[in-house]
């Protein structure tokens, strides 16, 4: 049985608290790690796609991972030296105020900078601040400040990320979904020793997803029905196995009348797509033990 530990608890922090587009972080060894450990097994595909490849077109079970970017570029630095950044999509951004940011400069420095309400309409700058609904202050008085820093436009923004516990029950973190996706697939892969017990693809935009697997059935597994962070492709025949076993151990499975052979797990995810979203730690347990336990029954 799956029991998220001490040290799951520090990975999940790690992977919160760093970025894999940085050049020396966590994440990136991560990656580099998975793509020397299991070489003789992988291929790199386009849209940076990393596909297990040791039974080609032949996958009995397929699991997808989907990496979520939690980051905005630079789109506009103003005279005074704010920076601006395109608004934010199913985001309230008044819940951003005040937040504190993380900008990767060009020459590798982290440099911090704070979000501040975008009220001012009546300068010169009006088409930007329509636009442009988030401003970042990072201390500095003039564009040049800005450019001397080695921040320029596309520089990447980060939340600052940090992971909490409360009541030893829930985990609570800036934009925990972003990273939830992996930290599964690093934990499920942790619980296997053999390195071809599994395979997967980490994806970022995968349109040909349904053409891999046209004979077996789907299981998305969404955060609050909205927020899709892998799926699982699987044989047709044991569908009945996988809905008696959300039953008997209470995970949530609903079928969409719309999707022919696609079910649905969902994971439920307080605060979604707000700074500070809030996880039950038996609810992620269930998940990540609902997978092992497909791969180790099926495989």
């Amino acid at each position: 049985m799956y029991i998220l530990n001490q040290n799951s608890e520090f990975l999940f922090y790690k992977l919160l608290s760093n970025s894999y587009l940085s050049k020396n972080n966590l994440l990136s060894d991560i990656f580099l790690n998975v793509l020397n450990k299991y070489k003789k097994y992988l291929c790199l595909k386009k849209r940076n796609n990393i596909i297990v490849n040791n039974k080609p077109n032949r996958f009995q079970i397929l699991l997808l991972i989907k990496l979520i970017h939690n980051f905005w570029k630079i789109k506009y630095i103003s005279e005074r030296g704010f920076i601006y950044i395109e608004n934010i999509k199913d985001l309230n951004t008044s819940f951003l105020h005040y937040k504190k940011v993380n900008i990767y400069s060009s020459n590798g420095i982290i440099l911090p900078g704070i979000i501040i309400p975008n009220n001012n309409y009546k300068t010169s700058y009006k088409k930007y601040n329509t636009k442009y609904k988030l401003k970042i202050d990072i201390g500095v008085s003039t564009m040049t400040e800005v450019y001397k820093l080695g921040i320029n436009y596309n520089s990447v923004i980060f939340l600052r990320d940090s992971l909490s516990i409360l009541n030893k029950k829930y985990l609570v973190s800036n934009h925990i979904s972003s990273k939830l996706g992996l930290f599964i697939l690093l934990e499920i892969k942790s619980s296997f020793t053999k390195q071809e017990n599994i395979n997967f693809i980490l994806y970022n935009n995968l349109k040909n997803k349904t053409l891999i697997l046209k004979n077996q059935i789907k299981i998305i597994i969404t955060l609050n029905r909205r927020k899709r962070i892998c799926m699982i492709f699987i044989n047709k025949e044991n569908l009945e196995k996988i809905l008696f076993y959300c039953q008997k151990t209470n995970i949530s499975c609903y079928i969409n009348s719309y999707k022919i052979n696609t079910y649905f797990v969902t994971l439920n995810v307080k605060y979604l797509n707000t700074p500070n979203e809030m996880i039950k730690k038996k609810d992620l347990e269930k998940i990540i033990q609902f997978v092992i336990w497909i791969f180790t029954e099926f495989n």
